[in-house]
C-alpha cells in the first residue's frame, strides 16, 4: 500500500466516523424517560377509548335487535287479528 492509498482510506474512515456535532440531534437516555411515560399515558387512553367503542358496538347491536322486534309487532298482531 502506497501513501496515497493510505490518504484515501484515511479519508474514507475519517468520513464514516461520527463527531459529537453529529449526535447532537439525537435522542438521551432521558429523552426516552420522557417518552415512556408519555407512551404509557397514550396507551391507556386508547384503552379507554377502545373499551368505549365496545361498548357503543353492543348498546347499537341492542337498540338494533329491539328495532327488529317493535317492526315485528305490528306483523304479528295483524296475524293475530286474522
Amino acid at each position: 500500500m502506497n501513501d496515497s492509498d493510505i490518504n484515501k482510506l484515511a479519508a474514507k474512515l475519517t468520513k464514516s466516523l461520527a463527531i459529537k456535532d453529529d449526535l447532537k440531534e439525537l435522542a438521551t437516555k432521558e429523552d426516552l424517560k420522557k417518552l415512556e411515560r408519555k407512551i404509557d399515558e397514550l396507551d391507556g387512553k386508547a384503552d379507554t377509548i377502545l373499551e368505549f367503542a365496545e361498548a357503543v358496538d353492543e348498546t347499537v347491536s341492542g337498540h338494533e335487535k329491539r328495532l327488529k322486534r317493535i317492526e315485528a309487532v305490528p306483523v304479528i298482531a295483524h296475524q293475530i287479528k286474522k
